[in-house]
């Protein structure tokens, strides 16, 4: 899946949106993990990955410009839903 969101509708929570429906999707599709490949000047990005539980790998890639070195970050699904209380009592 490719995907990004508009340079004109960034910093208001659509990026945020759309990891967190991936997530749930990938969960509930039975996905163990997401791998996302990111450029390493997309500091942005990367930080938005880092917050929604997105760790870099090490993995890199090399593209042809402009997209020259990509960085590959990953994810260990849990369910997404799942609060911390709810899963003590299900223990």
């Amino acid at each position: 899946i490719s995907m990004w969101v508009a340079p004109e509708i960034r910093r208001r929570g659509v990026g945020s949106r759309l990891i967190d429906t991936l997530t749930k999707f990938a969960f509930s599709a039975g996905f163990t993990r997401i791998e996302l490949d990111v450029g390493d000047w997309n500091i942005s990005a990367i930080a938005l990955y880092a917050s929604k539980g997105f760790e870099a790998t090490g993995e890199t890639k090399a593209f042809d410009a402009p997209r020259n070195h990509i960085v590959e970050h990953r994810r260990v699904l849990k369910n997404p839903d799942k609060e911390p209380a709810a899963d003590t009592a299900r223990r």
